[in-house]
């Protein structure tokens, strides 16, 4: 099945398990058909399937199909589910960028997948959305919406602000079960 070429970052010097690329090509080449070559390096679990080869730099795992590097989640849900759509992204249910459980991955724009996202590992309070105003010393809330910004008050605790944000974006979003299902 065709699968749409990604320009993604340049491939990472470790692959994932602290194993280095040198020491990932030692491992036995697996030729073959692309989805042979698949499976080979796939783990699947109860829930996740945990892609096990290459990865690019920001978390995503990476196949060789042809000669081009192609996201293997792209990979997965065309050889799975169907073909991809021009300009549409591949979202990740589970949150989990290494997962090819097909299962696991939907069709979605970008404003979608945008709306998926989970609290950014350099967010202090560990709420999406919610920040400190060292000003009043209450917390915040903030949430990105079609190009424009929208907020929900300020609050006592990080937790009240929470609240307030998961509500503003169940108002707002429309591809966001992870809010739906209570965070």
């Amino acid at each position: 099945m065709p699968i749409q070429p990604e320009t993604g970052p340049p491939a990472t010097s470790t692959a994932r398990g602290g194993r280095s690329v040198a020491s990932a090509a030692r491992r036995p080449r697996v030729d073959g058909p692309p989805m042979r070559r698949f499976e080979r390096y796939v783990m699947r679990g109860p829930s996740c399937w945990i892609w096990t080869g290459s990865f690019y730099a920001n978390g995503y795992g990476r196949i060789s199909i042809r000669g081009r590097d192609v996201l293997v989640h792209r990979f997965a849900y065309a050889e799975f589910v169907g073909a991809i759509p021009v300009g549409s992204q591949i979202d990740h249910v589970c949150r989990n960028r290494a997962c090819v459980n097909p299962k696991h991955l939907r069709l979605a724009t970008n404003k979608q997948n945008n709306e998926h996202q989970a609290v950014r590992a350099d967010n202090r309070h560990g709420f999406r959305g919610v920040g400190f105003n060292p000003r009043t010393g209450k917390y915040r809330t903030r949430v990105q919406h079609n190009g424009r910004e929208y907020r929900a008050g300020e609050h006592e605790t990080p937790e009240l602000a929470a609240e307030a944000v998961r509500q503003l974006r169940l108002r707002l979003f429309t591809h966001n079960e992870y809010d739906r299902k209570g965070g």
